[in-house]
């Protein structure tokens, strides 16, 4: 008996210790085999801890930055999909969406990958009704503008039909107060020219159709800007979230972007001056990292909870843009036609800054003219959390 309390106890510390030392460690920000940003330790108020709301983020943040824990969910998705991947050899190709793991699919047998649109009706149309809802209340107060990105989420391939309607929702919720546009395909041949055979993300051809639309919504006089160059990284094999994420790499992408010749700015991170993103770096040929990096991060820039650019253009309008990793490679080509442009990703603003984000303080803080949701519906599904409207 003896023992097995010596036993128990040790283990209790070495656990505890663990814990410990993983609230004091360097915060992870993203699960490459979840696909999905992680829960950081909150910061403890009266009124979180009366509401037991910072008990609760404190138990998911425990979860998600727990030492090693991402090395445990590599493994345990690794030995998962094992039987899941035996699916792939079966002839069940035409016309069919087959799983290669938890809710990325391959459809038809093709090379890319794609994600499971039936998971995301039942649990996200009520947040997306509800923030659809809470943002109309803006509509007679600033210019205020919806661009939504389609994507293989909300997409039945088999029907070439949305499984679930957002520009219509938007369209009606809004009643012709916002000026709205999305992201068009009627197909999966149209869908494919627009995103990544192994990553979630759009593209740079869609990412740059999801810029023209937007401008011709935003600044209709203004002239679209046109890529001087196509730039091909041959060198660079793209290994994507979703190959992330279900550990398959016989589906490469090569890398490719567009370049564009734009007038000198300033980028502030955070509220620090600091360039965003590596594109420097790249078209001089210096692009030395690992085969399975997130070369869309690496070279676009990754998310923060504020990123300003700043094109000193005093006799432009200044842009406030809500948004998510989406918005990384149009970031530097809409703020063109700006004089200062604001992007907020509210899933770090709070831990951030310390505080939630309240947009009527933010638009008269920075004197914004215009606002701009530009999102998909993995963020316009998502709730808010800490966003306010409150005068």
């Amino acid at each position: 008996m003896k023992k097995n309390n010596i036993f128990f106890i040790t283990m209790l510390f070495i656990i505890l210790f663990i814990g410990i030392f993983s609230m004091f460690k360097e915060e992870n920000k993203f699960s490459i085999p979840e696909n999905r940003y992680l829960s950081f330790f909150p910061h403890l108020t009266f009124k979180s801890f009366i509401k037991n709301k910072y008990q609760k983020n404190l138990e998911n943040a425990l979860q998600d930055q727990f030492l090693l824990s991402q090395e445990i969910k590599v493994n345990y998705n690794n030995i998962y999909k094992l039987p899941l991947l035996s699916k792939l050899k079966k002839n069940i190709c035409t016309d069919n969406y087959i799983n290669v793991g938890s809710d990325r699919y391959i459809f038809n047998c093709d090379d890319y990958m794609v994600l499971n649109y039936n998971n995301y009706l039942k649990d996200g149309i009520n947040p997306l009704l509800e923030n659809i809802e809470k943002y109309s209340v803006l509509n007679n107060e600033i210019d205020s503008y919806y661009y939504f990105i389609t994507n293989s989420q909300i997409f039945n391939f088999k029907t070439n039909t949305l499984s679930i309607d957002v520009p219509q929702i938007i369209e009606q919720k809004m009643q012709g107060k916002y000026k709205f546009d999305y992201l068009k395909f009627n197909n999966y041949q149209e869908y494919k020219k627009y995103f990544y055979k192994n990553d979630h993300h759009w593209n740079y051809q869609g990412s740059y159709q999801g810029y023209k639309d937007i401008i011709k919504m935003l600044a209709p006089n203004d002239e679209i800007k046109k890529p001087i160059k196509e730039y091909v990284f041959k060198d660079i094999s793209f290994y994507g979230s979703h190959s992330q994420f279900t550990r398959i790499y016989n589906n490469k992408d090569i890398f490719k972007v567009y370049r564009f010749n734009l007038p000198k700015y300033k980028t502030y991170i955070n509220r620090n001056e600091e360039i965003y993103g590596n594109k420097d770096y790249f078209y001089n040929g210096n692009y030395n990292y690992g085969k399975y990096d997130d070369y869309y991060s690496l070279f676009y820039g990754e998310d923060y909870a504020e990123v300003i650019f700043d094109f000193n253009n005093p006799q432009k309008d200044n842009l406030l843009i809500i948004t998510n990793s989406y918005s990384d490679p149009i970031k530097d080509l809409i703020s063109s036609h700006f004089n200062k442009t604001y992007f907020i990703d509210f899933r770090f603003y709070y831990d951030t800054f310390n505080k939630p984000l309240n947009i009527r303080e933010y638009i008269k803080e920075n004197d914004i003219d215009k606002i701009l949701f530009l999102e998909d519906f993995s963020l316009i599904g998502t709730d808010c959390g800490q966003v306010g409207l409150e005068e």
